[in-house]
């Protein structure tokens, strides 16, 4: 991916005159970092997840494999501007990462019965999500831009029904992280879990917010978005490391009998 640009002629409306716009296919090893980030620490989550059998390590390694399907879907739109490319793009990177984030938050701080009917819930509203996703209508313009100009890609895919899924699912997104993270910080403050419980789930709403900064610093360059990604996805691995041998706040029993300096040893 070395520092080239293809330019191709585009005519001015007014002085009728051909000006050259550049595709810079540098932008692309960005989104090539942020799969390759996403995927070895997918892949590592989802190894403790064999080891363990915890329900949040396995929904928080699925959401880093779908960042890494993100990724390596737009550097397709870079390539071609393919439709169904930028569609798996938007759909694994924009409408289910951050939700299942969330939902790997909630199996921390929830019964696990109770997180599975929620994660059902989600689980239904998603399919719904990305059928709709997968054939509402594209703008041809603004697809084309983005393969040009490497942008977030807000707008391509035309107003619809998945609109409201999509608001939906960062809603919920933004809901339990912020929630988890606050709950957590409260029982710390009782007393009644391990202070790395609280520092794993305010970690963990740090990622998620510094990737929802993506979108806003995709206005300052394809690679300032990129590279926010990168931040977020490093933060939430490192938060994610923090919940190893961390059991889930609901099965905890007696918590608040365990005397100061034993809770650290038992997570």
């Amino acid at each position: 991916m070395g520092r080239h640009a293809h330019c191709v002629a585009a005519s001015t409306p007014i002085k009728k005159q051909v000006a050259p716009v550049c595709e810079d296919h540098s932008v692309s090893i960005f989104p090539i970092i942020v799969a390759a980030i996403s995927l070895v620490f997918g892949v590592t989550v989802l190894g403790q997840w064999t080891r363990r059998r915890r329900p949040q390590q396995l929904l928080w390694g699925i959401a880093l494999l779908m960042a890494a399907v993100a990724a390596a879907a737009y550097v397709g739109v870079l390539a071609s501007g393919n439709e169904l490319s930028f569609r798996l793009y938007y759909i694994f990177g924009a409408l289910l990462n951050a939700a299942y984030l969330g939902m790997g938050s909630l199996y921390l701080a929830l019964p696990r019965r109770v997180s599975d009917l929620i994660l059902a819930a989600l689980a239904v509203a998603s399919a719904l999500g990305l059928a709709l996703m997968l054939v509402a209508p594209i703008d041809a313009a603004k697809l084309h831009a983005v393969q040009i100009t490497g942008g977030a890609g807000t707008g391509v895919i035309k107003p619809g029904l998945w609109l409201v899924i999509f608001i939906l699912h960062n809603i919920f997104a933004a809901v339990t992280v912020a929630g988890v993270a606050l709950y957590s910080a409260y029982k710390v403050l009782r007393r009644q879990a391990p202070r790395r419980f609280a520092v794993a789930n305010i970690t963990i709403a740090v990622g998620v917010f510094v990737i929802s900064l993506a979108g806003t610093s995709a206005r300052l360059g394809a690679s300032i978005f990129w590279v926010t990604q990168a931040v977020g996805f490093i933060i939430l691995f490192g938060a994610f490391l923090l919940t190893v041998n961390l059991p889930a706040l609901a099965a905890r029993r007696n918590v608040a009998d365990i005397p100061a300096g034993q809770g650290a040893a038992q997570v």
